[in-house]
């Protein structure tokens, strides 16, 4: 039974009645300007920023280039660490930004800074 699940499943997919949809798909790497290969979340931003957390930084990806958020102990407006677990927008477009050990913080697109809640 489990073998007929799987194989009408492709076939239902492809005549819903739209073609499919092919996507580029782009390998980024410590080579290509990632802080670090280990990623633990990502999220794209109402203004298509690309937002990826890994263990060595927050990096933000805008279709060309990198740019790394780092924590700075000189800098109260930096990430509080460069562990970043989770990364999210809410209803008012405010993107928030999780670290390791428990760190809260709300970016600020005007000032390309952080706040620590």
């Amino acid at each position: 039974m489990l073998y007929l699940l799987f194989v009408t499943l492709p076939l239902l997919v492809q005549t819903s009645g739209t073609p499919p949809e092919f996507h580029a798909i782009t390998h980024f790497t410590t080579d290509n300007g990632l802080s670090q290969n280990l990623v633990f979340d990502m999220h794209q931003d109402h203004r298509g920023f690309l937002w990826i957390g890994t263990k060595d930084g927050l990096n933000r990806y805008d279709g060309y280039n990198f740019r790394i958020y780092r924590s700075d102990p000189s800098d109260s407006r930096s990430l509080s660490s460069n562990y970043i677990t989770y990364i999210r927008e809410d209803d008012n477009n405010r993107l928030w930004v999780e670290t390791r050990p428990g760190g809260l913080h709300k970016y600020d697109p005007e000032q390309d800074n952080f706040t620590v809640i």
